[in-house]
């Protein structure tokens, strides 16, 4: 369990991905900028598998989402709301018919 109460297996892969966020500050202690260096780490390997794993327009991609933050953040804050909750379900969970979740789900 971890400091929202809740197992990292009923938690949305965004809510897990803050908790690790949480917990880098953590491991940087007393450091200074530790949410910096946490979130830059976090940043960085996000970069890596974008660009991995986006094909060619994997800039654009990131420069969207860059877009939204300047120019609406409250969109994008949205946007980040809307992937927390207990509405999301586990991929690994089945779903009432028997099959693994739909993508569409996550």
């Amino acid at each position: 369990m971890n400091e929202t109460g809740r197992l990292p297996n009923s938690m949305t892969p965004l809510e897990r991905t803050e908790a690790l966020y949480k917990e880098l500050i953590g491991w940087y202690g007393n450091g200074s900028d530790k949410e910096l260096r946490a979130a830059s780490k976090l940043l960085m390997v996000a970069l890596d598998r974008l660009r991995a794993h986006a094909g060619d327009d994997w800039q654009s991609l990131v420069r969207s989402y860059m877009v939204i933050l300047a120019e609406d953040p409250e969109r994008f804050r949205k946007m980040l709301d809307s992937q927390r909750g207990e509405s999301k379900t586990d991929p690994e969970e089945k779903s009432p018919k028997g099959t693994a979740a739909d993508a569409s789900d996550l």
